[in-house]
């Protein structure tokens, strides 16, 4: 049961491409130094333990400044008709990000988690060519798949982007999800929009006013962040 729920999730997601087996082209780099763009997510999970299983949508916006190693993601999740929102601020060179919550009014600041991957421009050394993609009938895309390893993730990691500027249009990762002991055959398919190449990106980094240090120097980001949260930042590797 659990591996047709999965299969027919990734049927349903990997519509509107055709994929033609060519001749590999060589791996790129998204030219922009800043961008910004949105994501669109859903989402399908079965849980090892008791074999529940469901889907749920997501979409993110993402501020993008890679001279700079610092992002701003607005992340929007929609689970059994509730919708959370999280704002989270990274700057990698002072390894700091502030985790914030807009409608509550919080702010906190910590260190970035250990083995937090950054997002990147380029396409990893280690991906491996899957084909040409046409998107909407006449726009020519490239597909890479590559293994996705974190403390908490073992899967594949896809990523379509154009073959003209390296810009993502879609996203894909399977694999699994460990939490502690509990673990979650996860299926993602993600669709990319709004792409904007940025000269100044400063207003998406100014923190609201309520924003404060943590009282705790230690704090985790367990106690701040939600799972999903934490989850996202690790998968968002290349775009």
């Amino acid at each position: 049961m659990r591996a047709t729920t999965l299969s027919l999730f990734i049927i349903f997601c990997s519509g509107g491409a055709v994929i033609q087996a060519q001749k590999p082209p060589p791996k790129c780099c998204l030219k922009p130094d800043m961008c910004s763009f949105f994501t669109a997510s859903l989402i399908g999970y079965v849980q090892e333990s008791d074999r529940a299983y469901g889907s749920y949508s997501q979409t993110v916006g993402i501020v993008a400044d890679f001279p700079s190693s610092r992002f701003a993601l607005n992340i929007t999740t929609t689970v059994n008709g509730n919708t959370t929102n999280t704002i989270i601020i990274e700057k990698y060179i002072e390894n700091i990000q502030w985790v914030i919550d807009p409608l509550a009014k919080t702010c906190h600041e910590m260190a970035i988690p250990e083995g937090t991957s950054k997002i990147e421009r380029c396409i990893p050394d280690e991906a491996q060519f899957s084909g040409h993609v046409t998107f909407a009938g006449d726009k020519p895309c490239n597909v890479w798949a590559f293994p996705l390893k974190t403390t908490s993730l073992d899967g594949t990691f896809t990523s379509t982007v154009t073959a003209d500027g390296c810009i993502p249009v879609g996203a894909g990762f399977t694999g699994t999800v460990t939490q502690g002991v509990s673990k979650t055959d996860l299926v993602e398919s993600t669709g990319y929009y709004d792409f904007k190449a940025l000269n100044d990106v400063s207003k998406y980094f100014v923190l609201p006013t309520y924003c404060q240090k943590s009282q705790d120097p230690l704090l985790t980001v367990k106690s701040k962040m939600s799972d999903e949260v934490k989850r996202i930042k690790q998968i968002r590797r290349f775009m």
